[in-house]
């Protein structure tokens, strides 16, 4: 699990970078809030099918959280799910045994200090 606090298009493609380093065999899950004055349609389009292979989408619990079926319907992703339950999340995350799954959670420092408190 990695919480990485990329909330602009320079930040996303430092973060797509790093993923292309540490991906090789293995299965990448991007959980990813992003607040509603960011570039999201920028950010979205940058999210390749090839370098991630499960997008979920969500909010986070502040004003500037954008909804998640705004996300949601402004990526072409091929494998995107929308779960709107940090619970619901981190269930999916624990039930996944495979060792080989990355799992990133970005798009804002608000959503990553909110996910510090819950894996703490």
């Amino acid at each position: 699990i990695i919480l990485d606090g990329a909330h602009n298009v320079d930040a996303f493609n430092r973060l797509i970078e790093f993923i292309k380093c540490i991906k090789k065999n293995k299965k990448v899950r991007l959980i990813l809030a992003i607040s509603a004055n960011k570039d999201k349609e920028k950010m979205l389009e940058m999210l390749d099918d090839s370098l991630i292979d499960e997008l979920i989408l969500t909010s986070f619990a502040y004003k500037r959280s954008d909804e998640a079926i705004n996300l949601f319907n402004m990526t072409n992703h091929s494998n995107k799910y929308l779960i709107e339950n940090n619970d619901d999340i981190i269930s999916i995350i624990n039930k996944d045994d495979n060792l080989d799954t990355i799992n990133i959670f970005s798009g804002s420092l608000y959503f990553v200090s909110e996910l510090r408190k819950i894996f703490k």
